[in-house]
């Protein structure tokens, strides 16, 4: 399942944004667990929504956060140390490296399509 902001959403998200993505992504999956994609070039997740998403039960059998410098990784690896996740969490800078990591979580089930999510 490939996950992304919305192209021209300019918010910056807050727990309800994270909420309502965990609440998305398990209707559209019903219920099985997908490696899941996540584009987040410019996006900064607060204390709140990291807490939130690693303490919430998981919904993905895998997840690769592409991110967009250096930066934004060294941080993320950070607080993915800071808080600890219930599933496979990693942060890439490149799309390929990111699906290839993913193939290992690859289950028998079709995911459904993409979901963009940061939307009202």
């Amino acid at each position: 399942m490939e996950i992304s902001k919305i192209p021209g959403w300019n918010d910056t998200p807050t727990l309800a944004h994270a909420q309502k993505d965990m609440e998305c992504i398990s209707v559209l999956s019903e219920g099985k667990k997908y490696p899941h994609l996540c584009y987040l070039p410019d996006v900064v997740i607060s204390r709140e929504m990291r807490e939130f998403y690693a303490s919430h039960e998981p919904v993905s059998a895998a997840t690769a956060l592409i991110v967009k410098s250096i930066f934004q990784r060294i941080l993320g690896n950070f607080f993915l140390g800071m808080n600890k996740v219930k599933v496979p969490v990693k942060l890439f800078g490149d799309e390929t490296e990111a699906r290839q990591w993913l193939s290992k979580y690859k289950t028998d089930v079709v995911s459904p399509r993409p979901l963009a999510v940061f939307a009202e």
